[in-house]
């Protein structure tokens, strides 16, 4: 009796991991797009937090402050979407900066085809990525992120999305409320 629940519990969890493994590579897929040459999102420079970040292959790791043992390490994370953004060829990124410290606060970046990048949006720490799709000059970002008060230890559950915006006077993405944009949605549109 406890054998056959077990197998069953078993068979259960499998299927559900299957199913969600399934899911993110969905999202990954719907993210890709068709990508235009001559973006180099992996060796991107980014400023965060005030300071420029250049990446190298898609990855950096640095001192976290002048002559300190501990590291800073930024990198791209998930696959890039492509689209057009400000009339610019554009590549969509989530990039993740660790400073050093117990968080990992993710970003949305885009490079640019004239290899370009922006400062990017802040979406939040330890959050789960799941999606970036380009709706006309709007990003749609959805991710996995935590509910108010739920301890930073715990895996994220609850899907969120952000709509971002270039905007060209900071030269950053920027979160908008556009009523053009349907949040939620994960299929894919330039």
């Amino acid at each position: 009796m406890i054998r056959s629940a077990m197998i069953r519990s078993t068979r259960s969890f499998a299927r559900t991991g299957l199913a969600a493994l399934l899911s993110l590579a969905a999202a990954d897929v719907l993210a890709q797009g068709t990508a235009p040459s001559g973006i180099d999102y992996a060796n991107a420079a980014f400023s965060i937090d005030g300071q420029r970040l250049q990446l190298a292959g898609g990855q950096r790791a640095a001192p976290a402050v002048p002559g300190s043992a501990a590291e800073r390490h930024t990198r791209v994370v998930g696959t890039p979407a492509f689209g057009t953004l400000a009339g610019l060829p554009a590549a969509a990124v989530f990039v993740a900066d660790d400073g050093g410290g117990s968080g990992q606060f993710f970003y949305v970046g885009v490079a640019f085809g004239n290899g370009h990048a922006t400062v990017p949006a802040p979406i939040g720490d330890r959050i789960q990525p799941r999606s970036i799709v380009f709706r006309g000059d709007r990003l749609v970002a959805t991710f996995l992120d935590r509910r108010p008060g739920e301890p930073m230890a715990s895996a994220p559950t609850v899907p969120k999305t952000v709509v971002l915006a270039f905007d060209a006077a900071r030269d950053a993405l920027v979160e908008t409320r556009d009523a053009g944009v349907t949040p939620g949605a994960d299929k894919r549109g330039d």
